[in-house]
């Protein structure tokens, strides 16, 4: 997996999980049957003009 850093702190008015949090959840579910990839989004927001940077947890179930 590449390396990424995490969001901004001021950017944080998304549901999303903390840096540590999403660190614990890959630990504690770290088994080959269930696969866990941080995908990493990157969206255009309108309103300020700036790319936010937003980082979704997929869990492969299949």
């Amino acid at each position: 997996m590449g390396k990424w850093t995490p969001p901004p702190q001021q950017q944080q008015q998304r549901q999303s999980l903390p840096l540590a949090d999403l660190k614990k959840l890959k630990v504690n579910n770290a088994m080959p049957s269930l696969p866990i990839q941080l995908i990493h989004v990157s969206e255009f927001n309108g309103l300020t003009g700036k790319a936010e940077q937003n980082y979704a947890l997929c869990i492969q179930l299949w």
